[in-house]
């Protein structure tokens, strides 16, 4: 029986019989009960999913190529994106990319590990490694020495001659000027210092000063797309086509 009868008949009824009723009275309550909070708890794990998506929507849209996790996403095997950064700053548009990949890890035995932002080689041999560094003291001179001679280490193979070592860049964009010259970009080379002839080594090391957007210049306009939270308020299609 679904529900209890009424008071005449229930007084006709034997008290096994009604206590039976009662219970299953009370069964279809808890189970009422168990789907109306079921409901409710649904309801509220909905709302909380949308406001968990609205709130990483916003995040996104705060995003900026100077942030380094963004960077690592938008340059992660893209090949046009990259050779468009290395073209404007080291203005030679030559550069071809033929491989691009991010936060790869090089392994250090006898120290400490290097993780690379950007690591991408040309067609020509050259290695490239783009470090992003939105901290004065993440861009140290003394960490572009340790990024270049691992990288260095990891090039030359066991019983390789020296001179199959490959030219190669080390790259920092700075958000502030951590070289304090006031100029948009400065490159590093060894020189021989009592001739002022150019060591010519191989290796070369570039800061990029992140404050300056001047947007008469190539690497001005590349600076500002680097700090847009707009994809259409940047310069280059190809950067804001990732974004």
């Amino acid at each position: 029986m679904n529900k209890l009868q009424n008071s005449k008949d229930i007084n006709l009824m034997p008290e096994q019989e009604i206590l039976k009723q009662i219970e299953e009275l009370s069964m279809q309550l808890t189970e009422l009960r168990s789907q109306s909070t079921e409901d409710i708890d649904f309801s509220l794990d909905e709302a909380e999913k949308e406001q968990q998506h609205k709130e990483d929507l916003q995040r996104i849209r705060g995003f900026r190529l100077i942030d380094d996790d963004f960077m690592n996403a938008v340059f992660d095997d893209n090949i046009e994106g990259t050779e468009l950064l290395l073209r404007i700053i080291l203005n030679n548009p030559t550069i071809n990319v033929n491989s691009v990949k991010t936060q790869r890890v090089m392994k250090n035995l006898l120290g400490r590990d290097v993780w690379l932002d950007i690591d991408a080689n040309d067609d020509t041999g050259k290695e490239y490694n783009i470090e992003i560094q939105r901290a004065d003291k993440g861009a140290e001179r003394k960490r572009a020495r340790n990024h270049s001679s691992i990288k260095d280490a990891h090039l030359l193979k066991a019983g390789d001659d020296f001179s199959k070592l490959p030219e190669s860049y080390v790259i920092f964009i700075t958000e502030n000027d951590v070289m304090k010259g006031g100029r948009p970009i400065y490159f590093i080379e060894r020189v021989i210092t009592n001739t002022g002839e150019p060591f010519n080594d191989g290796e070369h090391i570039v800061y990029v000063n992140g404050e300056d957007k001047n947007s008469s210049t190539e690497l001005g306009r590349l600076m500002h797309d680097f700090y847009c939270t707009d994809p259409d308020e940047m310069h280059y299609k190809k950067l804001a086509d990732k974004v």
